[in-house]
């Protein structure tokens, strides 16, 4: 009986040697492919990194070139406002020289124009 009791314990012992083994070749599997999972997590982030980074240069770019369009059109527009104003005061004054009483007449209609809309307030 002591002999069949040792022989038991060797099976036991050589089961469990058995199943350490596997679970030790389990846990290296399972940790080399959470390795390489890490690795190409690693690698995609990198990838996307890249690519917002390009976005972001790209949308820059256009902000950039679209600021300068703007400048330009406003820059184009004031001009044209200073030659009208420069054409209207050049008008009005060609005006009161030729025509000193009709200037003298519209300056006191408008007088009396914005005096009656002042006083409305």
């Amino acid at each position: 009986m002591a002999q069949r009791g040792a022989t038991r314990l060797k099976e036991v012992k050589k089961q469990a040697d058995r199943t350490v083994d596997v679970a030790q070749d389990e846990a290296d599997t399972s940790g080399a492919a959470v390795s390489e999972e890490l690795s190409e997590l690693s690698r995609r982030i990198e990838e996307l990194a890249d690519t917002l980074s390009d976005r972001a240069r790209s949308a820059a770019e256009t902000a950039a070139e679209k600021t300068e369009t703007l400048g330009r059109h406003a820059a184009r527009q004031a001009r044209e406002a200073r030659q009208q104003t420069a054409a209207a005061v050049s008008g009005a004054e060609r005006l009161a020289a030729e025509r000193p009483a009709l200037a003298v007449g519209v300056a006191a209609g408008a007088g009396v124009l914005a005096g009656l809309l002042l006083a409305r307030r």
